[in-house]
């Protein structure tokens, strides 16, 4: 490959020829891959044409699930009876059937692609459950996560402070799937750039840092190397969370960071709740504060879309109650389907039935996992990331529409199921 293809396109070939035998021979070692690759580089593609070019992310999930059919068929494994995970397995028929409903009136392909692949990512907690037991998670999942994390955060800071070359290097990444137009980000004012990283958009890139900062925080009690390395990984995720500009991201590293101090130590974790309480509400003159306030409560042009957006999904969704509108464009010209909150975004796509089963599977977790995050360092780091994704949920949709995001919430659901269920 590297000698008949270009460097980005072998490096996707690569990366799909060892997770394709990892998802097929070793499941377990074929998630933790999975988990790397949509916090590193998700938007590889297939490099060769055979029709289309899916992802390889979507084509090694597809092989993990195909080998966890086998293995339950053949009964080497077995899927947990779990409330919380039939609940999830109903989100995914809600999508399936949400796609299907809609594939004969729009006979939209790109729609009936993204259906599957979100229902695929859906699959993602039951995975983790069956395959990753908590010795695992604890022994190999902080050290993917955090290095994966650290290592987006450090590509996010240096490209953007790279400015023409760092754009350079992503146009060379077209070859392995990424955009060779358009690649850099603005605020509205079109003038300031916004961190990327190789995720393609500044708010992707956030929500990703944000569930990852809290698993970079705990455990940082062992040797001074550990410690520095943790450190260094925390300076360099919160770096590139600032030079994302991404207030929803933002709110979200934030709530995981304030679960992380507050379940250890909850005066100061109630101070600092009060503390950033006072940032956003008092108005303090000049600075590092007042930019930070403007940024997340200044009305502007993107609050008075988002409003807009607010108003038509309830319309949407008053018209499409049970199964929405699929995952294609809308099915009517008098109506725009898109909004900026996860849980609306589903209701439109798949209906209120699936929107209230995907929050509930969150909200159940983090309910189940609260006693635990006292005494078990790694429940305290998945609940914290959950945080994350649900505070920042409420102002992006990008968890619920991008496979890669999809995946990383699913398997931090399956990894706090799998890490309660046997701390208790």
């Amino acid at each position: 490959m590297a000698a008949r293809m270009q460097p980005a396109a072998a490096i996707a070939g690569g990366v799909l020829v060892v997770g394709a035998l990892a998802a097929a021979r070793r499941p377990a070692l074929g998630l933790g891959g999975l988990i790397a690759l949509a916090i590193l580089a998700p938007f590889l593609i297939v490099p060769v044409r055979v029709g289309a070019q899916p992802p390889v992310i979507a084509l090694l999930l597809a092989l993990l699930i195909g080998a966890s059919a086998v293995a339950v068929v053949r009964r080497s494994h077995a899927l947990f009876r779990d409330r919380i995970l039939i609940v999830q397995g109903v989100y995914l028929l809600l999508i399936l059937l949400a796609t299907g409903i809609a594939w004969p009136v729009s006979r939209d392909v790109e729609a009936l692609q993204t259906g599957l692949k979100l229902a695929m990512a859906a699959a993602v907690p039951l995975l983790v459950v069956m395959w990753l037991p908590r010795s695992a998670i604890a022994r190999h999942g902080q050290l993917v996560i955090v290095g994966a994390g650290a290592l987006q955060a450090a590509l996010a800071v240096g490209l953007h402070l790279a400015g023409d070359a760092g754009i350079r290097f992503l146009a060379a990444m077209s070859p392995a799937g990424y955009p060779a137009a358009d690649i850099q980000r603005f605020l509205p004012d079109e003038v300031t750039p916004r961190a990327t990283g190789l995720l393609v958009d500044p708010n992707v890139l956030g929500v990703t840092l944000a569930m990852v900062l809290p698993f970079a925080m705990v455990g940082s009690t062992g040797s001074a190397r550990r410690f520095a390395l943790q450190a260094t990984a925390v300076g360099l995720i919160v770096a590139a969370l600032m030079l994302s500009l991404s207030r929803g991201a933002w709110v979200g590293a934030a709530a995981a960071a304030l679960v992380v101090v507050a379940s250890t130590r909850p005066r100061l974790g109630a101070g600092l709740a009060v503390a950033g309480v006072l940032g956003l509400v008092v108005p303090w003159p000049g600075g590092l504060g007042d930019s930070i306030r403007a940024a997340v409560v200044q009305r502007d042009l993107s609050d008075a879309l988002r409003l807009g957006e607010l108003r038509e999904a309830v319309r949407v969704i008053g018209r499409y109650p049970w199964f929405g509108v699929g995952y294609g464009a809308s099915p009517d010209v008098d109506m725009f389907v898109g909004v900026s909150n996860t849980w609306l975004w589903i209701a439109e796509r798949a209906g209120v039935l699936a929107a209230a089963t995907a929050l509930g599977v969150v909200v159940a977790t983090v309910l189940r996992a609260a006693r635990s995050i006292v005494r078990d360092p790694l429940a305290r780091a998945c609940v914290a990331g959950l945080a994350a994704l649900l505070a920042t949920s409420m102002v992006d949709h990008h968890v619920a529409s991008f496979q890669h995001l999809a995946v990383l919430g699913g398997a931090l659901l399956g990894a706090t199921l799998v890490v309660v269920r046997r701390s208790a």
